[in-house]
């Protein structure tokens, strides 16, 4: 039985964030475009929802390796210096990662959607 309207749109997202998360450690930037892909092909809505998917599927990658990110330059020096490498990730996870996850989500995600129809 086919789930249809927001419901089925969170579980691709949901679902593409999982293979995003999980492809990622083996292949790191490919994990991206293969998780916003099956995000895409999951939601049943064209390229647009497609893409949709998989934009917020790798905003949600990018949220988790920022807290990673953030907790390991932390962790690492709990002094002055932990607190620039906090803000310094911060920054490079602001500046670089959010777009580039979602981005390459959005591109998995709209050709899946595209392709599915």
């Amino acid at each position: 039985m086919e789930r249809s309207g927001q419901g089925n749109f969170w579980f691709g997202v949901l679902a593409g964030f999982v293979v995003m998360v999980i492809v990622q450690y083996l292949v790191p930037f490919a994990g991206a475009v293969i998780g916003g892909f099956a995000a895409g092909w999951l939601v049943h809505g064209g390229g647009k929802k497609g893409g949709q998917a998989g934009l917020y599927a790798g905003l949600l990658d990018a949220v988790l390796v920022a807290g990673i990110i953030s907790f390991a330059g932390v962790a690492s020096a709990p002094n002055d210096v932990g607190l620039l490498a906090f803000l310094g990730s911060t920054l490079i996870v602001t500046v670089v990662l959010f777009p580039l996850y979602g981005l390459l989500g959005l591109f998995g995600g709209y050709v899946a959607g595209a392709w599915r129809g």
